[in-house]
């Protein structure tokens, strides 16, 4: 577990593993075992943190549609970038359980709205003032949508009221709302957690 604090990369896997602390089974043995195998194998992999880069904060965030085999919950995921250093990541299974992927996307999205404004908090009470608006790249299409939409339609009622927070925060311009395909170089270490990669 604590491995996890600066190693991005297995943070799904334990995500997934810790579900199964109360009642492990053999499969869950050959799974910390593989994990084992693949930390053994990159010892220097780790964050590196450099001495000058941009005070800015950049966010990657995705979220798949009811991954989970036995409950059909949907899981977040987001990485956030202080320039070039990587200063927070999370993997969650989400607590609901939505008929469509538009809704467990703009939970994900809403989840990293309010990790994006505690950041800007503490930044703020560091008396570090970032150099432009923090850019939150998403890759659904329907989540940004929703977000820049100024009316509520009858789809878009049953949504949760606390996500609606992200659109509130859009239009105070605290952070910009881009696609994926916009951003320069890929979020590496989001999109091998995503993929299952340690697996």
């Amino acid at each position: 577990m604590y491995i996890v604090n600066t190693r991005p990369d297995i943070s799904f896997a334990i995500q997934f593993l810790s579900q199964f602390v109360q009642a492990p089974s053999k499969y869950h043995h050959q799974v910390v075992q593989r994990i084992l195998r693949y930390i053994k194998s990159s010892p220097a992999q780790g964050i590196f943190y450099p001495k000058t880069s941009i005070v800015q904060l950049k966010a990657f965030s995705d979220s798949d549609s009811a991954s989970c085999s036995i409950t059909r919950h949907s899981t977040t995921g987001y990485c956030i970038y202080l320039g070039e250093s990587l200063i927070s990541w999370k993997t969650k299974k989400q607590s609901t359980i939505y008929r469509s992927s538009s809704k467990a996307e703009y939970r994900a999205l809403a989840t990293m709205c309010c990790e994006i404004q505690w950041l800007i908090y503490l930044l703020k009470d560091l008396c570090i003032t970032p150099c432009n608006i923090a850019s939150l790249f998403y890759d659904s299409e329907s989540a940004r949508h929703i977000a820049r939409n100024n009316s509520f339609h009858e789809r878009t009622k049953h949504i949760e009221i606390d996500c609606h927070v992200v659109r509130e925060k859009l239009e105070q311009q605290l952070f910009h709302l881009l696609p994926i395909r916009s951003m320069e170089q890929p979020a590496d270490i989001f999109t091998k957690a995503l993929d299952h990669e340690v697996f």
